[in-house]
């Protein structure tokens, strides 16, 4: 797999694991042409205006998704907990890693 096969991958299956928390299909071209070269892409969800998914950075190595306090319940928190531990078994590509 080349490189760019590798980040097209790695985007895709993000984008699908951000569909499963609410992420809106009419959004998806707009996050594959400038995520992760764009470090935060708000795809909102589940989890209010606030829900972002965040690039890798060279600080942490891996994708997480953020929401703002005050959109923050309960359930909320514990929906980004999970999609953030499957967001964490996601390999990042070396290219990607490095890039941030």
């Amino acid at each position: 797999m080349t490189d760019h096969e590798a980040r097209l991958a790695f985007k895709r299956r993000v984008w699908n694991t951000l569909l499963l928390f609410g992420a809106h299909q009419s959004e998806k071209d707009a996050f594959m042409a400038n995520w992760p070269r764009c470090t935060e892409f708000r795809f909102q969800g589940e989890f209010g205006f606030g829900g972002k998914v965040w690039a890798p950075r060279t600080d942490y190595g891996f994708v997480k998704v953020t929401m703002y306090g005050e959109d923050s319940t309960s359930t909320r928190k514990a929906r980004l907990e999970e999609l953030n531990g499957l967001l964490a078994t996601i390999p990042v590509p070396e290219g990607i890693r490095g890039m941030l």
